[in-house]
């Protein structure tokens, strides 16, 4: 995600579950998350929706569909 002047850049981290589903983990606040995830559907990716973790706050992921 391109970070503006003075913005800093939100810790993401991505990985695949064991099904072989690739994630996307946003830790921050749901816009942060929503802002990450439009970055990725400009740029041509399909995702799903927004998640909250079950388990831990402040931690968002989506998840990018197969190409």
């Amino acid at each position: 995600m391109e970070a503006g002047a003075g913005e800093p850049r939100p810790e993401i981290e991505t990985g695949r579950t064991k099904g072989g589903q690739e994630y996307v983990r946003v830790y921050g606040s749901k816009e942060v998350a929503e802002a990450v995830r439009r970055e990725y559907l400009s740029k041509g990716r399909k995702t799903s929706h927004i998640n909250k973790d079950k388990y831990r706050q402040g931690i968002w992921y989506f998840y990018l569909d197969r190409q």
